[in-house]
């Protein structure tokens, strides 16, 4: 239903005591029985994400940190803050493209891993020394560290 008012009384949000609405029986009531008017300050706009209101927080790479390990902080802060069950987070930008990359990291290395195994194979025409191989890396990695 869209009320309009004559451009006189549109200055001042006391014209909306002069609205009426059709009620039960074609009997006319007033707008101000069925609502309350209150003067207040409010946001000039209000951001969604869908249809759900939404703000958005930002924040800058400290000098020498990761992105890893702003995700990390920002993480761990909402932790300890306790956010209700009802209020949800998620990353946007950099972070979100930093997740959604590292998210399959796991399936990455075991294909990683299996490649490097069927080229070994390949390359000393055995299924068994590929193994003493890839075996072998993690402690090497280790010794130079």
């Amino acid at each position: 239903m869209i009320l309009e008012l004559l451009p006189q009384y549109q200055l001042d949000a006391t014209g909306l005591s002069r609205l009426y609405l059709p009620g039960t029986g074609g009997a006319m009531v007033p707008l101000t029985a069925v609502t309350q008017i209150s003067r207040r300050t409010m946001p000039p706009f209000i951001n969604h994400a869908g249809q759900i209101p939404a703000i958005t927080v930002s924040f800058d790479l400290a000098p020498g940190k990761a992105l890893s390990d702003a995700v990390t902080g920002v993480k761990n802060a909402t932790d300890r803050i306790g956010l209700p069950t009802s209020v949800q987070g998620s990353f946007a930008g950099t972070a979100a493209a930093f997740q959604s990359s590292t998210s399959n990291m796991g399936w990455l290395l075991l294909v990683a891993v299996i490649v490097v195994y069927i080229i070994l194979g390949i390359l000393y025409e055995s299924f068994i020394h590929p193994l003493t191989i890839l075996s072998g890396l993690p402690s090497r990695r280790w010794v130079r560290c």
